[in-house]
């Protein structure tokens, strides 16, 4: 029966049954050169639902990756682990911010970037649960 869990990666992952809670969610905002800081922008959007992308919807994959790996930084932080450039969670967070910044600016000539991680939880307001330092590219 192992070679069924093999077949999942098949099956999009519609986060029906999800706990009912707060989400996190990760903010990117970037400096191009000789400019000022961009506002906060979700760095992880929503993914439209479509019939036709159901069975392979790599555009979901990789989203639904990323939010993965921002959960596990949270749990990394909830175990006592500090947010340090040394832990793994937290670089591979950072790179996904880099990323995602340099794809929102439109791969302008990016002078630095910052993520933020915040807990939504529906009216209430965001709380913030991490601020990175300002990076430089």
């Amino acid at each position: 029966m192992k070679w069924l869990f093999l077949l999942r990666g098949f099956f999009p992952s519609w986060r029906f049954f999800d706990e009912i809670g707060p989400q996190l969610s990760l903010l990117v905002r970037y400096r191009s050169v000789g400019s000022d800081w961009s506002q906060w922008t979700g760095a992880l959007p929503p993914i439209a639902r479509q019939f036709k992308s159901s069975p392979l919807n790599p555009q979901a994959g990789l989203v639904h990756a990323c939010q993965n790996s921002l959960d596990h930084f949270f749990l990394d932080l909830n175990d006592g682990h500090a947010a340090s450039e040394d832990l793994l969670s937290y670089k591979i967070i950072k790179r996904i911010a880099f990323v995602r910044s340099c794809e929102i600016s439109g791969h302008e000539d990016l002078a630095g970037f910052q993520f933020k991680i915040v807990q939504e939880s529906g009216p209430e307001p965001e709380q913030e649960i991490l601020a990175s330092p300002e990076y430089r590219t």
